[in-house]
């Protein structure tokens, strides 16, 4: 993660990234990177370690039109 991205939690069990001034063109490498630390990543609990997966979607909003604040609003 970069000083300039952001991560907020839009659910229960949802978590949302703004990766801004990301190129589009590195987006399906940096999903790969977080989805390799999240499920490579076991949390340890007292019944012994949790791993956990994850369902990741990407979307680019190019110009003016639509506010990172925007994105996470409409996600789901």
């Amino acid at each position: 993660m970069r000083d300039s991205d952001t991560v907020g939690r839009a659910g229960l069990d949802r978590f949302g990234i703004v990766l801004d001034g990301c190129p589009h063109a590195n987006v399906e490498a940096v999903v790969a990177k977080i989805a390799a630390v999240v499920t490579g990543t076991p949390i340890p609990c007292d019944f012994g370690p949790l791993h956990v997966s994850a369902s990741i979607c990407a979307i680019a909003f190019p110009g003016g039109e639509l506010t990172a604040h925007d994105v996470m609003e409409r996600a789901d």
